[in-house]
């Protein structure tokens, strides 16, 4: 599912062992063992196609595992990304994942294809495990997952995430509350971004404030009755945006979403927030319903009207 060693290497998304040798810091801690394993990365890419390097059986260079894959992790790959291509029974960064999808996709992540990046991830980390995950990874699998889809989210929105009207929240004092922020009146509009099945996850992220939900939800069923759509708004959500594009294989092989799925089930009478405007809307549809909210100045930017 991967590029070739050579398209990595020719777009840079690979660096040779030369290059990357002199782009390390003469002063990194075991700077001898991070070049050993990336030496190992390299030489195994090399191979081309089939060639795996098994984190289960690799050389540690004298280093505990969690260390080196500390170091391949936070030096290797944020350098060479490309390199991920070949490792198998691994958990690389968020980060790390989207460069190299961005690099094989050959097209920047925007909202009318974002469930395409999606399916991509969960391929490549489906590829990835050849084994079943011990509890811990089953745990790094869910934080990365996480991870994940609040950094597509983040790419998707671009340029409108400015860091004065829409911003990122990282702070831990108020990360619980949402993982962006729209400022506005008479409150400001609060982002849960989830992924998968996650509507008890969903509801814990209600404050009582104006907030929406925005994620790659798998199944319909999670919003399938009034009774769950009014503890929603009980919590204060005012929209949950659902993907319109398949986000599984039976969704692929029917030509069906989530997003259309639960059009289905409510038919002409779709659920209203308190707003008395939809409550369910499309995932393709946020990035153009942020930047309406964003054009006005925040003296008229109602979220009452949202």
């Amino acid at each position: 599912m991967f590029k070739s060693f050579q398209e990595y290497f020719d777009g840079e998304v690979i660096s040779s062992v030369e290059d990357f040798v002199n782009g390390l810091s003469a002063r990194i801690t075991s700077r001898d063992k991070v070049i050993a394993l990336y030496k190992d990365l390299f030489e195994c890419a090399k191979k081309g196609a089939g060639a795996e390097y098994d984190v289960d059986t690799m050389n540690v260079h004298g280093l505990t595992k969690k260390k080196a894959l500390e170091l391949i992790n936070g030096k290797i790959l944020e350098v060479s990304p490309g390199l991920l291509s070949v490792m198998i029974n691994f958990h690389p960064k968020a980060a790390h994942q989207l460069s190299e999808a961005e690099f094989s996709k050959e097209s920047p992540i925007q909202f009318d294809n974002i469930m395409d990046y999606k399916i991509y991830l969960r391929k490549g980390h489906n590829y990835r495990w050849r084994r079943p995950l011990n509890d811990n990874e089953k745990q790094g699998s869910v934080s990365i997952l996480g991870s994940i889809s609040e950094q597509l989210l983040a790419k998707a929105l671009g340029k409108l995430v400015d860091g004065v009207n829409l911003l990122r929240t990282t702070r831990a004092d108020t990360k619980s509350y949402g993982d962006f922020v729209l400022m506005g009146l008479p409150n400001n509009l609060w982002f849960s971004v989830k992924s998968g099945f996650s509507r008890e996850r969903l509801l814990a992220s209600g404050f009582s404030n104006d907030l929406i939900g925005v994620g790659f939800f798998e199944s319909s069923q999670e919003f399938s009755s009034l009774n769950k759509v009014r503890n929603f708004k009980k919590v204060g959500f005012l929209a949950i945006y659902l993907p319109d594009s398949p986000v599984t294989e039976a969704q692929l092989v029917s030509e069906s979403s989530t997003f259309k799925e639960v059009e289905s089930m409510y038919g002409e009478t779709p659920p209203l927030n308190i707003n008395g405007t939809k409550f369910f809307r499309p995932l393709s549809s946020l990035g153009t319903d942020i930047k309406e909210l964003m054009d006005r100045p925040i003296s008229g930017r109602s979220i009452i009207e949202f």
